[in-house]
């Protein structure tokens, strides 16, 4: 039995797709493991929205506004370790990008860091000079301490080779159950979700995809 650890503070109220990442990966371990305990490190003011029916899943709340992320920076930064090591880990998953960068949360820790994307490289004009560096920097950083790579495509797999040889295994994103129910007509179409900004390459994939119908359903980014 392995004790593991789960970093769910880029959960907010208004969460996105790495929020949304987070959410359906606790659902399913849950449904899934029923050996391994974990341990969820989540903001007080989302812990509502994860709903434990497995014993072995227990919520460890962190007390910090929610809605800033300069303060959830910071705990993730320096902070974090001191709460993790109570809990005697065998495993921590940093599920958005970025892990403590200064050094590794324990040294009998593995940390286990998923990657979606490397759009900072790929698309830099898209962010203001800091936000780029800040990227560049602690995604970098937290790539290099990771033990274990997940990447969410191949594509980011071999991005992240290119940069560093790393031990990476890419799992693709199932949809969520909601998307089970969606009575649609069967015939060769597309389906995206996204929000309107250049990272999310839309205009890419329709010109790409010719011989598909793209539905598209976006938000402003």
């Amino acid at each position: 039995m392995k004790r593991i650890g789960i970093d769910l503070l880029v959960i907010t109220k208004k969460y996105a797709g790495a929020g949304r990442y987070g959410l359906c990966l606790v659902n399913a371990l849950q449904k899934a493991d029923k050996i391994n305990k974990y341990f969820l490190f989540l903001n007080k003011d989302i812990s509502n929205k994860i709903v434990l029916n497995n014993r072995n899943f227990t919520k460890v709340i962190i007390s910090i506004p929610c809605n800033l992320k300069i303060f959830r920076v910071i705990y993730e930064q320096f902070f974090l370790r001191f709460t993790v090591r109570k809990y005697s880990l065998d495993v921590m998953h940093f599920i958005s990008n970025i892990a403590p960068i200064m050094n590794k949360i324990d040294k009998d820790i593995s940390t286990v860091l998923t990657v979606h994307d490397l759009i900072f490289i790929k698309n830099s004009s898209r962010y203001p000079v800091l936000k780029y560096l800040y990227y560049r920097i602690f995604i970098d950083k937290s790539i290099a301490i990771a033990d274990k790579i997940i990447t969410v495509s191949k594509t980011i797999k071999n991005d992240i080779l290119l940069l560093r040889k790393k031990d990476i295994q890419a799992i693709y994103s199932a949809a969520g159950r909601s998307f089970e129910f969606l009575n649609l007509k069967k015939e060769n179409w597309i389906l995206i979700f996204s929000t309107i900004e250049p990272g999310k390459n839309i205009e890419f994939v329709i010109k790409s995809i010719k011989e598909y119908k793209i539905k598209i359903v976006v938000r402003q980014g």
